[in-house]
């Protein structure tokens, strides 16, 4: 029972890594965005019982402390101060109806999630959320790419009300091209340094992601207006000081 649970744990986690940024629907009850919160909670609520329930099978719930707990708890409870003085309480505790990413509850499911990844993280639970992340990035490069050169991929029904943006937003897309350079730098990285992959698949997969990454700086390029260029400027200078270091 156990270990059924670690599974059903374990798939929550890389489902959510991989479905939020793809799952969306055309004919949305609020917005894509709600689609997408209520998808986090689903998958969230599934990995939170699972852990629970194997907490109570072995007599122990194992919640691994970081120096991040301090300002997590803290922000925690600003927010959930902000809730109850704020005069539309309702709002703040649920969010916006079209885009509740922003209400107490969300704050404390995301809490909840870092929570449950923290206490049961391991290299083989890194490289399945790294593998879905690439994936779903993969998926909405592809799709945005063909989406701005006006390349007619889908069925007319569908192509009708399908959005440019899987992500729920264009500036939620250029962020996320954004979080992906680094990621798909590191993962070209990791590729070369493998010593366990055959040289042919290692050269293929370093192709497709070197291939992948073009693609993503021509849509950062074309989204230019809505990408968050300082914040992406710091983020990749952090990243190469620390790449060098490693290097060096």
């Amino acid at each position: 029972m156990v270990r059924i649970l670690d599974v059903i744990m374990f798939v929550s986690i890389i489902m959510t890594f991989l479905g939020l940024p793809l799952f969306f629907t055309g004919l949305s009850f609020q917005g894509i965005v709600f689609e997408k919160q209520i998808f986090f909670y689903f998958w969230t609520l599934i990995a939170l019982i699972s852990w629970a329930g194997k907490g109570v099978i072995t007599g122990e719930m194992k919640i691994r402390r970081t120096p991040l707990d301090i300002p997590i708890v803290l922000f925690w409870l600003v927010y959930l101060l902000a809730t109850i003085f704020s005069v539309d309480r309702w709002h703040s505790f649920v969010g916006l109806f079209g885009d509740p990413s922003r209400g107490f509850m969300s704050i404390t499911a995301v809490v909840i999630f870092y929570y449950i990844i923290m206490s049961n993280f391991s290299e083989r639970m890194f490289r399945w959320v790294m593998g879905a992340i690439v994936l779903a990035g993969t998926i909405v490069i592809a799709w945005s790419t063909l989406g701005v050169m006006g390349i007619n991929f889908l069925p007319e029904k569908i192509a009708s009300y399908a959005p440019l943006s899987l992500i729920g937003s264009v500036s939620g897309l250029g962020m996320f091209l954004a979080v992906m350079v680094p990621i798909l730098i590191t993962v070209v990285f990791k590729l070369r340094s493998s010593e366990e992959m055959g040289e042919l698949m290692k050269n293929i997969l370093t192709g497709a992601m070197i291939v992948l990454l073009v693609l993503n700086i021509f849509m950062l390029m074309t989204l230019y207006g809505f990408v968050p260029w300082i914040g992406f400027m710091i983020g990749i200078g952090f990243f190469l000081i620390f790449i060098l270091s490693r290097i060096i």
